[in-house]
């Protein structure tokens, strides 16, 4: 009986210890630098982010090592920009990310050629538009593994 107990305990820290090693070098928990700084401009950020993304919208696809994007404005019109950069990056890590420049191809689309691996990506967009602030506006991408 004695031996069945410490086997099983045995087991349990086992797996514990395994699962923690996993999580540590996936991932490192540090979303900021310093939180209580963080929090400090959380509302300054916010109301930054809610004014920028009035009347603008936007379409992100992905398909053979191409990304492209596309930006209305409110009345439906493309919307004309410049210094258009996408900051790219997995949602639970920071080894992949990366800042991509687009350039423009046609009114209101910007793209790059650029090799994505397929899965879930986050970022933001950000960029100039005549006549409104400045451009800030996140998006979430999912990549197919067949591109």
């Amino acid at each position: 009986m004695s031996l069945i107990i410490v086997g099983f305990f045995a087991v349990v820290f086992a797996v514990n210890a395994m699962l923690a090693v996993s999580a540590y070098r996936s991932w490192t928990g540090l979303v900021v630098e310093n939180s209580y700084v963080a929090s400090q401009s959380f509302n300054i950020d916010t109301e930054r982010l809610s004014k920028a993304r009035v009347g603008i919208s936007h379409t992100l696809h992905y398909k053979s090592g191409h990304l492209q994007l596309e930006l209305f404005l409110a009345d439906g019109k493309a919307a004309l920009a410049s210094d258009i950069e996408i900051s790219l990056g997995r949602p639970a890590e920071s080894a992949q990310d990366s800042i991509l420049h687009l350039s423009p191809e046609t009114d209101g689309r910007y793209g790059a050629d650029v090799q994505i691996a397929p899965g879930i990506w986050i970022g933001n967009i950000t960029g100039k538009i005549q006549g409104h602030a400045d451009l800030i506006l996140p998006f979430r991408l999912n990549v197919e593994g067949s591109n």
